[in-house]
């Protein structure tokens, strides 16, 4: 009898063995599988994590299938191999969440041009239904005549034509009750900024009109991360709703110039008030950030390629919400202000910034990373502060301790808050790059610079708006170094 029942109880356990054996072998391949797909892991690691986890199961299987295995060693393997495959069930979790966050974020989706329907503040017009079958004016040269119509007529069948000028735009909806216009959102912002009077003249009765188009992808071959310098064009968007619209103010404009073979980042920023030249257009010239709003992000590539004579491979466009949520997300920032005199920030009121070094969070670094109004030198010293910004969360992010502490959080924080060029399988190689050298990155800085002046622009040709004429010695500066940071070995 005792022989039976110490049969059956062994019976048990090699049965519940076989069952905890089985599920361990599943979770590990799918973790493997993952960590292969996700190619982030270097090969030294990955044969690390082989060795550790299939030499271990490879016995622990042999024990549970032999004839007679001794009921306490499996029992044993049994309470070690539990906890490992909450283990490994967790990293699937966590690079499953990776796999799916880069594929969300780092894929070319759409973009999408808002249009707000105005009409003067004393009209009869309330909504869009009462424009039907009435003209509407626009002016626009960088929007396509047909794609506009259409996207006005599925909301309002009415007649879209083209005025001479934006002056004729704002002039006359300034005084026509009947006067219609149909203006890109971001020229709305745009003009609000420069000319407040034009808010309270007005209203708008729709802001639904949209073109959506799919982003298209360069077609030259780009540069090998891994083995090749390349250029980046990162620009921050004038935007705290949460959203990415196709055109806007660029109020950060930064060339990213970066050498993996040296382990050398070069940003050079250019000022949003540069006076330029916009690419493709003649006559006057604008401040740098309107071509965020004429054009969108190709002419702002386009135009700065123009000024520095060097050939943008990739972009990252990131509204407001990025630099609040990430720095937030690591445990805040310490900035140093490096003049002698507290001040508040013009953008955030709840932000006062003293000599020295500054404890902040994401709402304050950046209003910090915003500031002008306190400095003599204005957008030159803004300029520095977002360098200083975007080293210190560089810093952060990159140190295993915070990726390991904060990982979720990171993701999370930044979520939906940016567009980019560069592609997952990019990102996933400068990752297992990192992890595979842990090189450290030295990051050199460079800003254009120039004089402050009142100049008409080609957005606002009857206006005078506060401009920086181009320093050309600080421009060829750059130039210099981003050729030096592109040819070093």
């Amino acid at each position: 009898m005792k022989s039976k029942k110490k049969k059956k109880i062994n019976l048990i356990v090699k049965s519940i063995s076989q069952g905890i054996n089985f599920v361990a072998i599943v979770v590990l391949f799918v973790l493997l599988y993952l960590i292969k797909k996700s190619n982030m892991m270097p090969t030294k690691y990955m044969t690390l994590i082989i060795l550790a986890t299939v030499i271990p199961l490879a016995l622990y299987t042999l024990m549970c299938y032999i004839k007679n295995p001794k009921k306490g060693i499996l029992i044993v393997m049994d309470l070690i191999a539990i906890p490992a495959i909450f283990v490994e069930f967790y990293g699937i979790t966590k690079i499953n969440e990776t796999i799916n966050w880069l594929k969300g974020n780092f894929t070319l989706g759409y973009n999408t041009d808002s249009y707000y329907v105005i009409v003067n503040k004393n009209s009869s017009y309330d909504k869009i239904e009462d424009i039907k079958g009435k003209t509407v004016y626009y002016y626009d040269d960088f929007v396509d005549y047909d794609k506009l119509n259409n996207a006005l007529n599925e909301n309002v069948k009415a007649e879209l034509k083209k005025a001479e000028s934006n002056d004729e735009l704002i002039t006359t909806i300034k005084a026509d009750k009947k006067y219609i216009v149909l203006m890109h959102a971001s020229f709305y912002d745009s003009l609000t900024e420069n000319d407040p009077d034009f808010k309270d003249k007005t209203k708008i009765i729709s802001s639904d009109v949209m073109i959506k188009e799919k982003i298209k992808k360069k077609e030259k071959e780009l540069p090998d991360v891994l083995k090749e310098p390349f250029v980046m064009y990162l620009s921050g968007i004038d935007t705290r709703n949460g959203d990415m619209p196709a055109r806007g103010l660029s109020d950060v404009n930064m060339v990213i110039v970066v050498n993996p073979l040296t382990h050398k980042v070069l940003m050079v920023n250019i000022p949003r008030d540069y006076y330029v030249q916009l690419h493709g257009t003649t006559g006057l010239k604008d401040k740098l950030t309107h071509a965020g709003v004429n054009g969108g992000v190709d002419l702002s590539i386009a135009t700065i390629q123009d000024i520095l004579g060097v050939e943008i491979d990739y972009y990252l466009r990131v509204n407001f919400n990025a630099v609040v949520n990430l720095v937030d997300a690591i445990g805040g920032l310490t900035i140093n202000s490096d003049v002698n005199y507290s001040f508040t920030c013009w953008t955030d009121s709840g932000c006062v910034i003293h000599p020295g070094d500054n404890n902040v969070g994401g709402r304050c670094a950046l209003a910090f990373a915003r500031e002008r109004h306190a400095y003599e030198t204005g957008d030159r010293h803004r300029g520095e502060n977002q360098q200083q910004v975007i080293s210190l969360i560089m810093d952060k992010v990159g140190s295993s301790k915070e990726l390991l502490n904060n990982y979720s959080n990171i993701l999370k924080a930044l979520d939906g808050t940016f567009e980019t060029t560069f592609s997952d399988d990019k990102v996933s190689d400068l990752i297992r790059h990192q992890l595979d050298k842990m090189p450290h990155w030295e990051v050199i800085t460079s800003n254009l610079d120039g004089s402050g002046a009142m100049e008409y622009t080609y957005s606002y040709p009857n206006q005078k708006l506060s401009v920086m004429i181009p320093d050309q010695s600080t421009i060829e500066t750059a130039k210099q170094k981003i050729n030096e940071i592109l040819n070093e070995k």
